[in-house]
């Protein structure tokens, strides 16, 4: 976490390569570390729209900066750290001017009062804007982790950059994860990092074979491989000695996918054994009538580096002293807390929360209920201990804002599910899916930025169905009639109602094209089709799932019968098992918000999210010049809004 945003990657064993990168509109073909960003640093702006709080996207940068450099710079979350007292002016590398961040405060106070008539608690405010900043970031960490199939409560928390130390330990809380590592080095990660970064080149080789055929010769192509990669280190002045391989890598996919899974090459073993671990891990199913296709193979040498000298040979476990007491906003109130220098501090040096420990290039907070200790290699080790819960006090404002950023995630981590566990192209590559949330009435709360042509139609599906269909709790129900809502016959929608307590809250939808359905002609969409089946196969609407027992024998019987059946069944089922993993993770998820802030609230802010966005959209229309005494121009505005 910086200045401008948070970067979020996943390292499990190894590191999260992307083969192909996009930087504005050019494609590049270099390998990459595979890094999620989102706005969300120490400058993003923290301003009030006139509905709710907001935190980014836009940032104040540099230049001028947050408001407490001095500068004329807005709120940022810089100066709500330095306001809580989780940033020490005193510490800090540069000149803070705490007075220049009250002012600030008070501009954003005043316009919530002059649209509310409310003028919020300053603790509260600030409070807010940090929540805000904190369930952003969490929801970037929990998206990397969902789409290659990992739970974040299984990981360590590796905080880098100037401002990560002072989220680390409420950014963990919310992902359930137990402990954090801080380097010493956090803030200087793109400075000193670049420095010390291990040397690598990587060596490829496209085959598209089938892998019992190729698989004896993979030893061969590697040897193959590793000379040339070798011989081009050596031309750069790199000696044989120092040269390694560092990963033998093969990329599987079934024939006929467009996205491959890499798995690790080792002589004498067989590459498919993890691949299908990996790939069920991923997708959620395995296709045992489906060959599998060697798409590339990877060798990557490392040039070796000396190892640091490690000092810190003995522990000496104390509690080190303080340098002075200061004052931070925590727990609903002010606490006298200590502060630590870190260069003070030697391997074994032991830090209970809550307190404040700066370094010349980042500050830590350590939160009450966690604990922080120094390893041999200078780095911090926080560790949480068990502990109950307890949720701050926000303002109406504030809420809006959390409760509009936990629906979109709820519906993002769905799109992330469905993403990786379908099979057709139309699905993994082009993004032609959708993930909707729809309160208790049917109507449309929140959608995942996929696909917009399907939102206007989601809950109004989700409405038709509920007339001619009594939905329980456990049941899927599958459709893609026209008349129920749907578009076009290859989008398939499944609907899941949401209950909590017995008490219908709400439901969840996905809807994906099919690559296939049936129909005259391939691919599902005949231009010259006169009647509705000859596009495919027509589901009205069925129970997929009758009280929690899945019905594919029933889904595979319409969709292999009728006149036009679909002709890659297995494919469809494929797809139709990943929104269905998508639709019961949503469920989990909005039952979740259930249990941690009350169903009352989220059905509350269900109706606030969609009154605040009829009341978005009649400002924009008053906000529309029409002229009067152009035909032509009424004409041309009125298709603008259509």
């Amino acid at each position: 976490m910086g200045g401008t945003s948070t970067d979020v990657s996943l390292y499990n064993n190894q590191y999260s390569y992307r083969y192909e990168s996009k930087v504005g509109d050019i494609r590049i073909l270099s390998p990459s570390l595979d890094i999620e960003t989102i706005a969300a640093g120490g400058g993003s702006i923290c301003d009030f729209d006139g509905y709710k709080l907001l935190v980014g996207p836009h940032s104040a940068g540099a230049s001028p900066g947050p408001a407490c450099y001095g500068s004329g710079g807005p709120l940022t979350i810089t100066d709500v750290n330095l306001l809580l007292g989780r940033a020490d002016a005193v510490f800090f590398s540069i000149p803070l001017y705490k007075d220049k961040s009250e002012a600030a405060l008070n501009l954003v106070i005043e316009k919530i009062k002059s649209a509310t008539g409310r003028r919020p608690t300053k603790e509260i405010l600030l409070q807010s804007f940090i929540q805000i900043a904190n369930e952003k970031m969490a929801e970037a960490i929990r998206k990397v982790s969902v789409q290659q199939g990992h739970d974040p409560a299984d990981y360590t928390l590796l905080s880098f950059g100037g401002a990560a130390g002072q989220h680390g330990c409420s950014l963990a809380e919310l992902l359930n994860m137990k402990k954090i590592l801080i380097p010493y080095d956090a803030g200087l990660l793109s400075a000193y990092g670049i420095g010390h970064a291990q040397i690598e080149h990587f060596e490829e080789r496209l085959l598209l074979q089938d892998l019992t055929a190729t698989e004896k010769s993979l030893e061969k192509n590697f040897q193959k491989l590793y000379r040339s990669g070798l011989a081009k280190l050596k031309k750069d002045g790199f000696k044989e000695g120092e040269i390694a391989t560092s990963k033998r890598l093969v990329f599987l996919r079934f024939k006929g996918q467009e996205s491959s899974l890499e798995a690790n090459f080792r002589k004498g073993q067989s590459v498919k054994s993890e691949f299908k671990v990996k790939y069920k891990s991923i997708y959620g199913h395995w296709l045992s009538d489906r060959e599998i296709e060697v798409e590339s193979i990877r060798l990557v040498l490392t040039v070796k580096q000396a190892k640091p000298i490690n000092r810190r040979s003995k522990a000496n476990l104390h509690i080190p002293p303080s340098l002075k007491q200061a004052k931070i906003f925590e727990a609903g109130g002010w606490k006298q807390i200590k502060v630590y220098r870190w260069e003070n501090l030697i391997f074994g040096a032991v830090v209970k929360g809550p307190a404040l420990l700066v370094s010349n290039n980042s500050t830590t907070v350590v939160d009450r209920y966690w604990t922080f200790r120094l390893d041999k290699n200078n780095n911090g080790i926080l560790d949480s201990t068990a502990r109950v819960k307890t949720i701050a006090p926000h303002s109406r404002e504030a809420l809006l804002e959390l409760f509009s950023n936990r629906f979109t995630a709820v519906a993002q981590e769905m799109g992330a599910l469905l993403q990786r566990t379908s099979f057709s192209v139309n699905v993994k590559e082009r993004l032609d899916f959708s993930c909707a949330m729809m309160d208790a009435e049917g109507y449309l709360v929140v959608n995942a930025p996929h696909i917009p042509v399907h939102l206007g139609s989601m809950g109004v599906c989700v409405r038709e169905v509920s007339k001619v269909l009594k939905m329980r709790a456990g049941d899927v129900v599958i459709t893609n009639h026209p008349a129920f809502g749907g578009s076009h016959l290859p989008d398939v929608t499944l609907i899941k109602p949401v209950f909590w307590k017995k008490k219908l809250i709400g439901y969840v939808a996905t809807r994906a094209h099919h690559a296939e359905i049936g129909g005259i002609k391939p691919g599902s969409m005949p231009a010259n089709a006169k009647a509705l089946e000859e596009e495919g196969v027509i589901i009205t609407p069925t129970l997929l799932v009758d009280r929690g027992n899945v019905r594919w024998d029933k889904v595979r019987k319409i969709l292999t019968s009728g006149k036009y059946p679909t002709r890659l069944i297995e494919e469809n089922l494929a797809d139709l098992n990943g929104a269905l993993a998508a639709v019961n993770l949503g469920e989990e998820a909005l039952q979740s918000l259930c249990f941690q802030y009350g169903a009352s609230e989220v059905s509350f802010y269900m109706k606030e999210l969609r009154s605040y966005a009829a009341t978005l959209l009649q400002k924009k229309l008053a906000s529309v010049k029409v002229n009067r005494t152009s035909p032509k121009s009424n004409s041309m505005m009125a298709h603008r809004l259509a």
